[in-house]
């Protein structure tokens, strides 16, 4: 099997006596624009976080 196909974007049909049962395919990318503050005040980290 290659792995590798995935990885470029392709999708891999497996199938069992000539009927497919399954598909592997690489997962859409979606990249949003990062904001610097935009979690601001939605985020509590407590004085003592990392009190012993």
């Amino acid at each position: 099997m290659e792995t590798g196909k995935v990885l470029q974007g392709k999708k891999i049909i497996i199938c069992e006596n000539d009927v497919a049962i399954a598909a592997i395919a690489p997962r859409p990318r979606k990249r949003q624009t990062r904001i610097a503050g935009q979690d601001k005040g939605k985020i509590f980290i407590a004085p003592d976080f990392n009190a012993p």
